[in-house]
């Protein structure tokens, strides 16, 4: 949200690109990220483009391990997603409530079925991450997928500049496989057996 007003405001000024940049930049700095070893200020747009990135992949983990479904039930959800339980389904807990998408299962009468999964309160906030995410994208380009995104630039975060003509097109497995090895890296996470621990799309 600090990235797109301030690129709306250095545009109004009819400013010079570096200029631009530099605004920009600036105002994403003066929001600190907290984390949960300690408070991280944004060095450059790669560092904010990798950030991004990270959260994604983070948000994909809390879905397919939380939930259960597959890759591409998942690279499928769409907005408005999530519809609270009814008091008869949930059993008095006000917590629950149920992805509605549609399941990817290759046997007849299955694939593309609507379905309805069980969803706790982290992945109901991993796809309110998603939302705000994709927000400007759907915006942009009148769809409704959770997962648009355009090709990811070397020097950062230019697809969300409200300007932006870039393609729009849904992650794809691979892309998300490639997150998912760039955040175990990121958190460092510990060896099982003497290997290292991976995050897998399956």
């Amino acid at each position: 949200e600090h990235y797109i007003a301030a690129c709306k405001q250095a545009a109004a000024r009819g400013v010079h690109w570096d200029r631009y940049r530099q605004h920009v930049l600036q105002a994403v700095q003066r929001r600190p990220i907290h984390l949960p070893d300690g408070t991280r200020t944004v060095e450059d747009f790669t560092d904010l483009s990798m950030l991004v990135s990270l959260l994604y992949a983070a948000c994909f983990v809390v879905i397919s391990y939380v939930v259960g479904s597959r890759v591409s039930e998942i690279l499928a959800l769409r907005v408005g997603c999530i519809r609270p339980m009814t008091a008869e389904e949930n059993n008095g807990c006000d917590e629950l409530a149920v992805i509605v998408g549609s399941i990817f299962k290759h046997e007849s009468g299955y694939y593309g079925r609507t379905h309805e999964w069980v969803v706790p309160p982290p992945a109901i906030h991993a796809i309110g991450v998603l939302e705000a995410l994709s927000e400007p994208h759907r915006r942009r380009s009148g769809r409704t997928q959770l997962w648009l995104r355009t090709r990811v630039h070397r020097r950062g975060c230019f697809e969300w500049r409200p300007e932006s003509t870039a393609p729009l097109r849904l992650a794809s497995t691979e892309r998300i496989y490639s997150a998912l090895a760039k955040l175990a890296t990121w958190l460092d996470l510990p060896t099982y057996e003497g290997k290292p621990w991976t995050l897998s799309t399956h």
